[in-house]
Order: structure tokens, then sequence, then C-alpha cells
């Protein structure tokens, strides 16, 4: 076995608090989107980095995000509602409908996905990272184990190729979806 063979440890999760940040997600999204119950929802983190140039040291600032993501296979609906870190503070929903999207891609290296936007003035996209947290997770919702009921990663990925190849047919050129 070489040096670099060794594989990843996964993250370590107590998986009752796990639970119970799961069902404290439900209660936030349902109580900030019109008919949360009928979106199913994952947890997806994000962050910014900007660079200020000074006189002497430049200072970089890292600004992270939490979100919970609501899908809906229906309509092919998108709810995005930024929360902190406690799920104790949360912003308004931003709904993301198909007709607004160009493109739709994963990064399965970083875990990373992309909703690239049409010419608008939202912006160039949303990048959502959606993986399981450990329970040492700085910076981002801790203890958070991305299956099963209430938030399953396997399960948005599978809605996201739909949602891919609907993209396709609305006729729009759409890169292969990888997974």
């Amino acid at each position: 076995m070489g040096l670099f063979s060794k594989k990843a440890k996964a993250p370590e999760i107590d998986m009752a608090a796990s639970d119970a940040n799961k069902r404290k997600m439900r209660e936030v999204f349902r109580q900030t989107v019109p008919e949360g119950d009928s979106y199913k929802i994952v947890h997806a983190g994000s962050s910014d980095s900007t660079l200020s140039s000074g006189f002497f040291v430049d200072t970089r600032t890292t600004t992270f995000h939490n979100y919970i993501v609501g899908y809906r296979e229906s309509d092919y609906q998108l709810a995005v509602v930024e929360i902190d870190k406690e799920l104790t503070q949360w912003a308004e929903p931003v709904y993301l409908a198909i007709n607004e999207v160009k493109d739709v891609s994963y990064e399965k290296k970083y875990h990373h996905i992309w909703f690239i936007y049409k010419e608008s003035g939202r912006g160039y996209g949303l990048k959502l990272g959606v993986s399981d947290r450990p329970a040492n997770a700085p910076y981002m919702l801790p203890n958070l184990k991305q299956e099963g009921e209430g938030g399953d990663l396997e399960q948005f990925l599978d809605f996201l190729e739909k949602y891919s190849a609907r993209l396709s047919e609305m006729g729009f050129k759409v890169e292969k979806w990888k997974r």
C-alpha cells in the first residue's frame, strides 16, 4: 500500500442529530414555502470569496451560505431558502422555475451542482454544494446525512437528470449529464 493509496474516511455523523436537523429543515421549509409539503428537500451550501486590495496588505474574505433546496418533480419547480448554521434564522424563499434556466451540471468530485440562468438580471447562475456534513463542519450545518426520509442526495440527482432532459426537450443545448 503506497503513500497516496489510502482511502478517505467517511465523515463521522451523529445519526440522531442528523435526523433532528432533517426534521427542523422540513419545519422551516414548511413555514416559509407555500405548499412546502409537496417538495422534497436537501441541504446545500456554497461560499463566496472576495479579494480587497489594500495599500500594504490584500485581504480575502470568504462568506459561507447554507440552503434548504426544495424540488418538485410535477412542475420542475425549485425553491431555495437560505438558513443559518443553527437553523434559527432564515430568509424568504427564492423560486427558480425551469423556464428561467438554460443548463444544469454536476461536478461529482466536488459535489457541486450548477444551475445556469438564461440571460437575465439575476446573475450567471446558482452553485450548490450538496454532500453529507460531518459533526465538526465549522461553517456549514453539522451532522447531516443526505439519505433516507427528509433529504436524499440520490433522489435529488435523479431529479436533476430528468430536469436536464426536460431542458433538452425545451430546445436548450445542454451538456451531457454526468453522474
